[in-house]
């Protein structure tokens, strides 16, 4: 790599001056020394020395320094810059090839922006110098429409029926020079959202002759859905895809209309916009849903709608924005809810492939943007990229293509959308990005490698047909130490370069890649060892045989089998278990409190651990027993041989208005279940074992009474009923233990909500056991007692 060192003599003497130059590796956090090099200068003048970086590693890099002489010192500001993989020739054929792209948004201007204060700007880069630095980084998939101009109905139709395409054209062409392929967002997002420059519900990326034919749907967010006349809607569709037929390989029928428009009506556009493209344009692919978890956004019921009503039949793929599941440890699993996904589409339309086409936020709580925004790592775009890919998903494209630059001049540093940066800087992605492209571009998975808990593993098969697996720890603080064994394998870590295959390798949550002949073997033969061998997972009260017990969950990390002799400091002796491998158990200590923190000692017979443990009081109910909640509600649970049987009384006689696919906005009942609420009690998230009911009263907007509930829970063998009366509502409902994935009377964990509403919205949520955070934290659960 080229570099230049510059440096000037502002003095009237000579001068002589020692210039140290260092490269920091931004991944490792490795310092390595460049050299010393000496510059002589005379007064007034610049002197500059051409110097040649040898080109080492891939990654990112900061390079930095500091010079001394004539008793004076002082440091180089730092540069960054990253060694990537060159890219592949030519343009990928979506339909075959799974590739990695981005969210394309050059062009957007200031007025077009509707919320992002201080948008981007980039100083010294045009569009064709633009889209070759993302190029290069292996990109060949721009999403573009939901930022960007380019794809912008209001600026391409600027009357009826008159298009400017200047634009336009412009990108196709430029994708078209560097071998991309280019997803527009047709009609972006069918929304008329706040102004942030207007202070007015005024922004939207529809034409104004449109907005003004369309009626509105009211959201509780902060904009308003559009419906645009179906005839407009279809004159635009036929426009865009008679005018790029052969050069615009995709198209994404709107943003996130789950959140703006009912699913029916979305399915009436999706049906005119599939035809018209595929008449039009034979071949390109059509991408329905975008559908959103983003913003209390729901695909149970938006999906049903598409499905029944046939619009799935014009599409060619799906297309998912997952916020609320974007890791393996969130809430909601990510791998969970990639499955939950696939079972509803495979309804309607099975093996439709899945495109991941937006995830902005990787990892975190989304309240937080800011600092996840800012925390993004190359080993959150890797691990949920590997994960996609090892469970089917077809296409990603997570990331805004401004979060692979660094953003140095920015008071908001490093924020996606809110940055004025001098060049074109890439940031720690941009190698990622590179990395996961040269090796699982046009990859499939093969299947997911089962090793021990904590360590996540798939196997591929690469674009030329051969093995290739990645693995990473999945957890936050365990540690693991791999054994390989087998000829003729290659390791490589997050950025590419080439490790020593070695014996107890570290394995760390930057996913590591592995070649080789016959992986299949070498990984099923592989040895792992966790630091711990095992561990304390959490604590539970419980109730056995009628007195107050806590349970303390007991985990084996290791491939072997344990005995461990376990005791809470409040006990008086031990108790003795044998774990399996891999398996967890939970020991029973009477408690009767009032403290709820303990320290839990552990022998293996050669040493003791300790272990702090916190946790939460457990409210308790019996079969047969009435509990009262407040003034609002109660119910009463009988367990029966064959099924759960629950009457439930609400002291609620004004109904409010509920929203289709979102029951928690109306008056509803909202029924939580955990068939197993002592396992794995180190993650509060959402299980396979966790069920959620939701029992509405008929609304005030007309919708009548039912039943809705999680995907994998059959409604069709639950019966209930509902009775009004002056003051109130009653439920009754059988849910038999097989819809809850049970063969017989279990311990369950349990909770009942009730939503409160009246015609001016929501007044409260009244909840028995837990909390507010009950849709995402399953330790909030009561328990409900067989007998």
């Amino acid at each position: 790599m080229p570099l230049e060192i510059a440096a000037v003599n502002y003095s009237n003497s000579d001068q002589k001056i020692a210039v140290k130059l260092t490269q920091k590796e931004s991944l490792s956090g490795l310092v390595t020394p460049l050299g010393e090099y000496q510059l002589e200068l005379k007064p007034g003048n610049v002197v500059r020395r051409n110097l040649q970086l040898a080109a080492g590693r891939y990654g990112h890099f900061q390079l930095a320094g500091g010079f001394t002489g004539s008793g004076s010192s002082g440091s180089i500001f730092p540069i960054h810059y990253a060694r990537v993989f060159p890219p592949r020739p030519g343009k990928p054929d979506l339909r075959r090839e799974s590739v990695l792209g981005v969210e394309f948004s050059y062009g957007e201007t200031a007025e077009n922006q509707s919320f992002i204060l201080g948008g981007y700007r980039g100083l010294e880069s045009d569009q064709e110098s633009y889209i070759r630095f993302f190029r290069n980084a292996g990109i060949k998939l721009l999403r573009s429409g939901n930022n960007g101009d380019a794809f912008s109905w209001k600026l391409i139709e600027t009357a009826p029926g008159v298009f400017d395409w200047s634009n336009t054209d412009r990108l196709v062409e430029l994708a078209d020079r560097n071998d991309m392929q280019i997803m527009p967002v047709l009609g972006n997002m069918f929304f008329l959202r706040d102004n942030y420059r207007t202070g007015k519900r005024d922004f939207t990326r529809l034409p104004k002759f449109v907005v003004e034919k369309s009626d509105k749907v009211a959201t509780k967010l902060s904009w308003d859905g559009l419906l645009p006349p179906h005839e407009m809607w279809e004159r635009y569709v036929r426009a865009m895809a008679s005018r790029y037929r052969g050069r615009i390989a995709a198209y994404e029928l709107t943003n996130e209309p789950n959140i703006c428009i009912p699913g029916e009506k979305y399915a009436e556009y999706v049906k005119i916009a599939g035809r018209a493209i595929r008449e039009t344009a034979p071949g390109t692919i059509v991408v329905g849903g975008g559908i959103t978890s983003d913003f209390g956004g729901s695909a149970g019921a938006f999906l049903k709608a598409l499905g029944e009503s046939k619009a799935l039949e014009v599409c060619d793929a799906l297309s998912f924005h997952p916020y609320s599941s974007r890791q393996e440890n969130s809430a909601n699993p990510a791998r969970e809810s990639l499955q939950q996904l696939r079972r509803m589409v495979d309804k309607y339309a099975a093996g439709m492939p899945l495109w991941n086409t937006e995830l902005y936020y990787l990892w975190g709580d989304k309240n937080d943007t800011r600092r996840i925004e800012a925390g993004t790592l190359p080993r959150h775009l890797a691990q949920r990229f590997l994960l996609d890919l090892g469970e089917g998903v077809k296409q990603s494209m997570y990331l805004p293509d401004t979060s692979l630059l660094m953003h140095e001049l920015s008071p908001s540093w490093q924020q996606v959308g809110e940055f004025v940066q001098t060049g074109l800087v890439p940031s720690m992605l941009y190698p990622a990005h590179s990395a996961l492209v040269h090796f699982f571009a046009g990859a499939v998975p093969v299947e997911r490698i089962e090793w021990i808990r904590g360590i996540t593993c798939y196997l591929y098969r690469d674009h030329d047909g051969k093995e290739i697996a990645a693995f990473w720890n999945n957890t936050v603080d365990r540690k693991f130490k791999l054994t390989l064994s087998g000829e003729g394998i290659s390791l490589y870590d997050l950025y590419g370069n080439e490790l020593t295959v070695r014996e107890e390798l570290p394995v760390g949550r930057n996913p590591c890649f592995l070649r080789g002949s016959d992986l299949r073997k070498v990984v099923s033969e592989a040895q792992i060892v966790p630091e711990l061998a095992y561990s304390v997972t959490g604590a539970r009260q419980s109730k056995v045989d009628g007195k107050t017990m806590l349970g303390i969950g007991i985990f084996n990390h290791g491939t072997a089998t344990v005995t461990l002799k376990v005791r809470p400091d409040f006990a008086g002796t031990a108790r003795t278990v044998t774990l399996p491998p891999q398996a967890e158990s939970v020991v029973y200590f009477p408690f009767d409190g009032p403290s709820y923190q303990a320290q839990v000692i552990i022998s293996n017979g050669k040493e003791f651990r300790r272990w702090p443990v916190s946790f939460k009081p457990v409210s308790f109910c019996r079969s047969g027993e009435k509990c009262v909640v407040g003034e609002l509600f109660s119910f009463q649970p009988d367990v029966t041989a064959t099924a759960l049987k629950l009457s439930i009384r609400v002291n609620d006689a004004e109904r409010g208005v509920r929203e289709k696919g979102a029951p928690w906005n109306g008056d509803t009942i909202e029924l939580f279940f955990d068939t197993c609420p002592e396992s794995m009690l180190d993650f509060p998230g959402y299980t396979p074992n966790v069920h959620r009911l939701f029992l509405s009263p008929a609304s005030l907007n007309g919708l009548p009474a039912a039943l809705q509930a999680s995907s994998g829970v059959n409604t069709a063998k639950i019966r209930w009923n509902i009775t009004e009366d002056a003051t109130g509502y009653t439920a009754e409902l059988t849910v038999p233990w097989s819809c809850l994935g049970l063969a017989e009377p279990a311990l369950l964990g349990f909770d009942i909500a009730v939503d409160n509403t009246d015609r001016f919205g929501k007044r409260n949520q009244t909840v028995w056991a837990g909390g507010e955070f009950n849709h995402k934290d399953r330790t909030h659960f009561g328990t409900l007692l067989k007998e």
